[in-house]
C-alpha cells in the first residue's frame, strides 16, 4: 500500500496550523478539509481543501513501484471580504510556508513532497471567491507482494 490517505491527512495537518496565533498572517487552517469543495456565495467562511490530483506510475520492478503524486491545496477566500484580493496573497503566502521542506512526518515510504507552485485565480462574475491554489509535488514507493 501507498498510503495515500495517510499522505493527505499529513498535508491537511500542516495547513491547519495556519492560524494568526502561531505567526501567521491569516487564519485559513480554521476550516481545512480533505476534499474538493465549492461555495454557495452565501457564506463568508474562508475554507482550505486538501487533496490527491494526480498519480503516476513512474518506474515498476518485479517487486517495488514508484509513484509520483500531486495534491492541490485551494483556499476559496469569499470576495464579499474588503479585503479579498490581500487575504488570497497572505493565504498564498501562509500555505507555502506552512509545508515543510523536509517531509519527516511523512510515511517511511513516502521520498519528498515540496511546494510545485501557486496561483491566485480570479473568477467570472457572478463566482463568490478568489481561488488561491498550490501544487505539491512528491514521490513515494510501494513494495509489492507478487512480481509483475
Amino acid at each position: 500500500m501507498i498510503g495515500l490517505e495517510t499522505i493527505v491527512g499529513q498535508g491537511a495537518a500542516w495547513l491547519r496550523v495556519i492560524r494568526i496565533v502561531n505567526g501567521y498572517a491569516t487564519d485559513a487552517g480554521a476550516h481545512v478539509v480533505t476534499e474538493a469543495v465549492g461555495m454557495d456565495g452565501n457564506t463568508s467562511t474562508l475554507i482550505v481543501a486538501v487533496y490527491l490530483s494526480d498519480l503516476t506510475l513512474v518506474k515498476s520492478t518485479p517487486m517495488r513501484r514508484d509513484w509520483q503524486m500531486e495534491m492541490q491545496v485551494e483556499a476559496r477566500i469569499p470576495i464579499s471580504s474588503k479585503t479579498a484580493e490581500a487575504q488570497a496573497l497572505a493565504v498564498l503566502e501562509d500555505v507555502i510556508h506552512a509545508i515543510p521542506t523536509k517531509s519527516c512526518d511523512m510515511p517511511s515510504n513516502f521520498q519528498t513532497l515540496d511546494v510545485a507552485g501557486g496561483s491566485i485565480q480570479r473568477q467570472p462574475d457572478g463566482v463568490p471567491y478568489i481561488v488561491v491554489g498550490v501544487t505539491l509535488r512528491g514521490t513515494c514507493y510501494e513494495y509489492t507482494s507478487q512480481p509483475a
